[in-house]
């Protein structure tokens, strides 16, 4: 695949951006991240700017911009999208990192470096067979502490193994190895290339008081849509606008939610960079933290 192909315009394109020496960036974007097959459907990239408010310009499943469903053409795309985005701040919906007590890295970057896994198989068998090592038995998966801070699931447990898998593998460990984003805590956010937090938009939702469950999947929860539309108009109210409504209007009919926990993913890092969380320097934060990574609420 020739990453210069089926690109979404710079930026610079479509928002009016303020190219001063000091890094107050204005361009956010929101990925709702999969591990799945067809993953380019599922894939949706929310991307916005910030002005009085967060101002979402476009919202679009890698497929609509690169013509096929299958994983792997999908994952190369996100890789190159997100190294070419160098004004940018990225919250993703997948796991950085797993619980201290199953790594034996010294630090994060040594951990995604050694992240060689070949299957999903091998890493969630790995990291099983060291909790049980490491809790007597007691235990089968554990969690991050910002797993436990903000209620979401272990890295490595089925609900969202793939994701970290492909999300670690194919995306951050490739960038992170060639130097091409700062991932953050556990990089210092440099000028020069994009900046990457986790997010994980159920928390988010749950912050806001906002529906964090039942908004998807309309055909077994019939009040889903209602749901969505209680999230949108949170949305609203917090300063999220819409340069088209159309965008809103395909948040709204998306049964499966990847466009709007796109949206919600954008939303958090916005934020998190108005309370220039990301802008903290790497040593504001303790050890724990960047080894395991942290999640941008």
């Amino acid at each position: 695949m020739n990453s210069n192909e089926n690109r979404p315009g710079d930026p610079a394109d479509w928002i009016n951006i303020d190219e001063s020496s000091t890094d107050t960036r204005q361009v956010v974007h929101g990925v709702d991240f999969s591990g799945a097959f067809e993953a380019g459907a599922k894939i949706r990239i929310a991307s916005g700017i910030l002005e009085d408010g967060l101002r979402i310009e476009r919202c679009r499943s890698v497929a609509e911009t690169i013509g096929t469903l299958q994983r792997g053409p999908a994952l190369e795309y996100l890789r190159e999208f997100l190294a070419s985005e160098r004004r940018a701040v990225v919250g993703l919906d997948f796991s950085f990192g797993v619980p201290h007590r199953v790594t034996d890295a010294e630090d994060w970057r040594a951990f995604v470096r050694e992240f060689d896994f070949e299957s999903i198989n091998d890493m969630t068998d790995t990291y099983v067979r060291r909790t049980r090592e490491r809790t007597d038995g007691e235990r089968t998966y554990l969690k991050r502490a910002t797993d436990e801070e903000a209620g979401a699931s272990s890295p490595y447990g089925f609900v969202v193994a793939a994701q970290t898998y492909y999300g670690i593998r194919n995306v951050l460990r490739p960038l992170a190895c060639d130097d091409r984003v700062s991932v953050l805590p556990m990089d210092d956010p440099e000028e020069d290339r994009p900046w990457l937090c986790e997010s994980y938009p159920a928390a988010t939702l749950r912050e806001r008081d906002l529906p964090d469950e039942r908004y998807k999947n309309d055909g077994t929860y019939p009040n889903a849509r209602d749901r969505r539309e209680r999230i949108v108009a949170g949305l609203r109210e917090a300063g999220v606008a819409f340069a088209d409504e159309g965008i809103m209007t395909t948040a709204l009919a998306d049964s499966g939610g990847d466009a709007l926990d796109s949206i919600v993913a954008a939303f958090a890092v916005s934020r998190a960079l108005r309370e220039e969380r990301p802008t903290a320097p790497r040593r504001a934060s303790d050890e724990r933290t960047l080894l395991e990574g942290r999640i941008y609420v």
